[in-house]
């Protein structure tokens, strides 16, 4: 009966490699960070409140939701 042993050695993350914090990370994802051994969960909420027709038109911009990139749609006016 074969057995199996893992004779590798101790892998993971270097935390002093890392560069993120928890406040870097979005809100209800775990990521290794910065000088922690553990997982932890992130803290970063986007709170963004502009809306298409308030960016100008052809500016991209995240709102609410970091995977959604929106586009403006406001027209720019020439002042006189």
């Amino acid at each position: 009966m074969p057995v199996y042993t893992n004779a590798g050695g101790g892998g993971g993350l270097d935390t002093d490699l890392l560069t993120a914090t928890a406040a870097d990370v979005l809100k209800g994802k775990t990521a290794g960070v910065k000088g922690n051994d553990e997982p932890v969960n992130g803290t970063l909420v986007l709170t963004g409140d502009a809306a298409d027709s308030t960016v100008l038109s052809g500016k991209t911009y995240y709102n609410t939701d970091a995977k959604s990139k929106r586009t403006g749609t406001m027209v720019q006016r020439q002042q006189l």
